[in-house]
């Protein structure tokens, strides 16, 4: 009788563990959908448009951020952004030169599949780059980042996947709901340029969810948005970023932490951009001199 209840005791404590482990760590995964593809974004699309974000560390402006997508001809789109910000607030090595300015080009082919991109900046007077064109399931990945220069490097990147950096690491998408959950496929830019040992190329996965609906923290309009928590693992009790999304699935407003303090990438503008205005088109954000 003991030997059997002993056996009943320890099964039921083995389906509990196991019940627990499904649910904390198995299926979060699963609840988990594929981020927005490019054709979502763009297949109502027939118009250019340019946005205009701030980057603020804590409370100081640090730097300026704007992109531009517009069609092209023969079908597929181009995006295209400028990034120039003082990096002296993130702590480090003081250099003379604390610039960091980023350019990025993506293209879409006709059927709004990722063909390729292009990454090109200067942190600190320190050169950076790195391409990748699509090849089947996979990117050919290359990059020179001053001491470390990789070339033809195949990652593996579904077709329909849309890609991301640390710095936005979602940059809008579809309409968003209550309770939404999807990936994030991301070119781990940070590990390529920090001085860590590894110095390899990383597509990772982020774990996005919409958490609440409610005002971006610094919007002057009292219109609410849905809030998305973006986390490296699903079970995470913190998130990595935090972000503000309005109905359109247009980002508003991003919040992650450097060094423990706020840094926060908020939209001031956004307008359509006719084909005459392409013509003549300017950046605002200019490389430093």
């Amino acid at each position: 009788m003991g030997r059997h209840l002993w056996l009943l005791v320890t099964g039921c404590v083995w389906s509990v563990m196991m019940y627990l482990l499904f649910e904390h760590e198995i299926k979060p995964y699963f609840e988990y959908q594929k981020a927005p593809t490019y054709q979502a974004m763009f297949r109502d699309r027939k118009h250019a448009e340019f946005q205009r974000r701030s980057v603020w560390f804590a409370d100081k402006r640090i730097g300026d951020a704007e992109s531009l997508s517009e069609p092209v001809d023969g079908g597929g789109f181009r995006m295209r952004s400028r990034m120039l910000m003082h990096m002296r607030s993130f702590g480090g090595p003081s250099l003379p030169d604390d610039r960091a300015y980023m350019t990025s080009e993506f293209r879409l082919d006709s059927t709004l599949l990722l063909a390729d991109f292009r990454l090109n900046g200067n942190l600190q007077g320190l050169p950076v780059s790195a391409r990748g064109e699509r090849q089947g399931d996979k990117m050919l990945l290359s990059y020179n980042l001053v001491i470390l220069k990789k070339d033809g490097i195949l990652v593996d990147f579904p077709r329909d996947a849309t890609l991301s950096d640390n710095f936005l690491p979602y940059q809008g998408g579809g309409r968003l709901e209550d309770g939404k959950k999807w990936k994030i496929k991301m070119f781990d830019l940070g590990n390529m340029i920090s001085m860590n040992k590894d110095h390899r190329v990383d597509m990772t996965e982020l774990y996005a969810a919409v958490v609440d609906r409610e005002k971006p923290p610094s919007s002057n309009s009292d219109k609410a948005a849905w809030k998305v928590w973006v986390r490296k693992q699903p079970s995470d009790e913190f998130a990595m970023y935090e972000l503000w999304v309005d109905d359109e699935g247009t980002l508003l407003e991003q919040h992650m932490k450097i060094n423990k303090l706020p840094c926060r990438i908020v939209l001031e503008s956004r307008r359509a951009v006719n084909p005459d205005e392409l013509k003549t088109f300017e950046w605002g954000v200019v490389p430093p001199k």
